[in-house]
């Protein structure tokens, strides 16, 4: 008989390529709608059949990965991303000079900031220029297989590595104005006083009423899917619609862990000074169209770009 492994040796089976090997095996995912006794509609997750919900879907696939164990808690909340980063990084050398370009031109250490554990990175100002870098560099590799996309689109600074894979902005630009923009934002509302919300499980419409009928600066920032809204603003603002939702039927309200209210009115002086840096900036002709965040549009005239974004 086989002897029960500790939970700190169950995390040590799992490595990224058991997650990938997995990744490429396992039956997709069935994403369902339907009602349920005159409610809202809301969305389910099968898998062989059976509803099991999309975060035990990940949890299902790293134990098809490990030999049959499942993972821990702290593997499913994601610790550990460095190291798979670094396993990414390692196999492919040449992806590396992106993170010498960031630094040059940002004045940090872009590389120790992304393979290293540190409290900087849940910084806006460091965040956005960070994801940005590790984007490029991923998709430097993705072109190399020969896979090119018909249309591009992220959402937030998403956009923006959109717009480089369009080839409409260069590397330099994208990580520059990602800084900026960052900057900006922080700058905006201090510390602490601005937040964000998931709502799960409650209707658009209700959730956008609550935010309106809430002291303070609230409002919905993100419609991500069917059940799950982000709402923004002030943090007593945001807490008070928290609680008010949570008690007129969403199914839970997590608070964010964010350096500020993101999507919201409250950042409107950043987004005047970030449209001061866009005027110094080249978009080049677009290879491919992009869809817009501000009105999900596709969008091929380059010379739209600096007024959507």
């Amino acid at each position: 008989m086989e002897e029960k492994k500790s939970m700190a040796e169950r995390e040590k089976l799992i490595t990224s390529e058991h997650i990938a090997q997995a990744a490429d095996e396992i039956i997709s995912p069935d994403y369902k709608a339907r009602k349920e006794d005159d409610t809202d509609t809301k969305i389910f997750v099968y898998w062989k059949g059976k509803y099991i919900g999309a975060r035990n879907l990940r949890r299902e696939a790293c134990k098809y990965a490990n030999n049959g164990y499942y993972p821990s808690t702290k593997e499913m909340n994601g610790k550990g991303g460095e190291d798979k980063l670094t396993n990414f990084f390692d196999k492919y050398e040449d992806s590396k000079k992106y993170f010498e370009e960031a630094s040059k031109i940002l004045g940090f250490d872009m590389e120790k900031m992304c393979f290293e554990e540190n409290e900087d990175l849940n910084n806006t100002q460091y965040t956005q220029a960070a994801m940005f870098t590790v984007c490029a560099a991923i998709l430097q590799q993705i072109e190399k297989t020969g896979v090119k996309p018909d249309v591009c689109a992220g959402l937030s600074l998403g956009e923006y590595a959109a717009l480089y894979s369009c080839g409409t902005i260069t590397f330099e630009d994208a990580v520059y104005l990602l800084r900026k923009r960052g900057m900006f934002m922080d700058e905006e509302v201090p510390d602490g006083k601005g937040t964000m919300a998931a709502v799960l499980g409650m209707d658009a419409d209700k959730i956008d009423d609550i935010c309106k009928n809430t002291e303070g600066e609230v409002a919905v920032a993100n419609y991500n899917c069917p059940g799950q809204i982000v709402i923004t603003g002030e943090t007593d603002a945001v807490e008070r619609a928290s609680k008010t939702l949570a008690e007129n039927g969403a199914k839970r309200v997590l608070p964010l862990k964010v350096s500020g209210p993101f999507h919201s009115a409250m950042l409107k002086g950043a987004g005047d000074k970030l449209e001061k840096e866009l005027k110094n900036v080249e978009f080049k002709e677009l290879k491919m169209p992009y869809v817009a965040n501000c009105n999900a549009s596709y969008i091929y005239d380059n010379s739209q770009i600096k007024e959507l974004l």
